[in-house]
Formats: structure tokens, sequence, C-alpha cells
């Protein structure tokens, strides 16, 4: 569950569940109006990154999987959903 995090590598994301179990009375209450809201945010497939990588043939494919953004205005990773190996 949670712990603290300060200084060491980033845990694997889970949800905003698990933010929230640290972070619920500093953080939950502004979090429109603060970073931590766009923190993990759904990919604006109009923005210049995302239209130039569907121009590259090695990226086009990967491209069209893009649903979420993480990162800010200097660097951005993007992300796609895990696929359930479950049977």
């Amino acid at each position: 569950m949670g712990s603290d995090h300060v200084g060491k590598l980033p845990v694997e994301f889970m949800s905003g569940d698990e933010c929230l179990f640290c972070h619920r009375n500093d953080v939950g209450p502004t979090w429109a109006s603060n970073r931590h809201g766009r923190t993990i945010r759904t990919a604006d497939r109009d923005a210049a990154p995302l239209r130039l990588m569907e121009k590259s043939s090695a990226l086009a494919d990967f491209t069209a999987q893009i649903e979420l953004v993480i990162g800010g205005s200097n660097r951005q990773r993007f992300l796609k959903r895990a696929r359930s190996t479950a049977s």
C-alpha cells in the first residue's frame, strides 16, 4: 500500500486510488487546480507530438495504441492499456 516514495524510484502506477491513499488530504481537495491532476491524462489526438508520430512509418502503428499521456511540456511518455493475459 502507500509508503514514502521520496528519493526512491517511482512505483508502478496502479490507479489514482494508490496516490490518494497517502495524498487524500493534501492533494485530493485541490486536484483539479494543481499539477497532480495532469499527471496522467487522456492523450490529445491533435497534439503536435502525436501528429508527428503518426507520420513516421516506424511509429504509426504504435501511435494508434496510445490512450494516455504522462508528463509535462518538457518531457512526456505515451501510454497504452495493458492487455489482459487471463484466459
